[in-house]
């Protein structure tokens, strides 16, 4: 697939990554879109031959239950919606936010059907965070 963006020459990998994790490590907890912006950064920047895009979104994955928010995947009937919001990111951020926010309403409600986030306990699902009953 060819980039809708463009991307980090070779020689400058190293110093756009360590760049991007230093913004990131000393934002304490992040919110939804400062995740996505990490994304859209780590799509950029694009440090490997193949696999970026599944690397990228797994990380996504993982940030979203780091920082209590509710993960999800992106459909491949989404895809293009994907694509657009990171091509249009400096321009629209929404594209992107709203498309995730979608992805991340089905994946809840798919989790809520087979009851997958009964082990937070006394926590609640909010539209894009887990939410402690208890504060």
């Amino acid at each position: 697939m060819i980039n809708p963006f463009k991307t980090t020459k070779p020689a400058d990998v190293e110093t756009e990554l360590d760049a991007l994790l230093e913004k990131f490590q000393n934002k304490g907890v992040l919110s939804f879109e400062d995740i996505v912006e990490f994304h859209v950064c780590f799509e950029r920047i694009h440090p490997f031959g193949d696999g970026n895009g599944r690397t990228g979104r797994m990380i996504l994955f993982k940030q979203c239950l780091q920082n209590s928010h509710i993960p999800f995947v992106l459909l491949d009937r989404d895809r293009a919606f994907y694509l657009r919001g990171l091509k249009e990111w400096d321009f629209e951020r929404n594209y992107l936010i709203d498309t995730l926010l979608t992805q991340q309403d089905i994946y809840a409600s798919v989790c809520e059907q087979f009851d997958i986030f009964k082990d937070f306990g006394q926590k609640e699902l909010s539209k894009n965070k887990i939410v402690d009953k208890n504060d």
